[in-house]
C-alpha cells in the first residue's frame, strides 16, 4: 500500500480529533512554515469563539512576552476604531 502510513497519536489529541470529525464544533489553527504561508485555519458553524478569548487570557498569564505583545496588539487595534 504506497502511500499509506499508520500514525499514532495520543489519546488527548485524539479525542479532540475524533470529536471533530463527528461533528462537534471546532475551531482550527495551522502554522505553515513549509508552505510559506501564515496559517490555515477552519472554523464551523456553532463553535464558541468565546473559547479563543479565554484560551489568550490562560495563555497570556503563563506567557510574559506573549502578554507584552497581546498588550500593545490590543492597544494598537483600539487605535483603529
Amino acid at each position: 500500500m504506497d502511500g499509506f502510513e499508520v500514525i499514532g497519536i495520543p489519546y488527548d489529541e485524539a479525542e479532540v480529533l475524533f470529536k471533530a470529525m463527528h461533528g462537534y464544533p471546532y475551531f482550527i489553527i495551522v502554522d505553515d512554515d513549509d508552505e510559506k504561508k501564515s496559517f490555515i485555519s477552519n472554523l464551523t458553524e456553532g463553535f464558541d469563539v468565546g473559547l479563543v478569548f479565554e484560551w489568550i487570557k490562560g495563555y497570556a498569564r503563563e506567557n510574559e512576552d506573549f502578554k507584552k505583545k497581546l498588550a500593545d496588539f490590543v492597544i494598537d487595534l483600539s487605535k483603529e476604531c
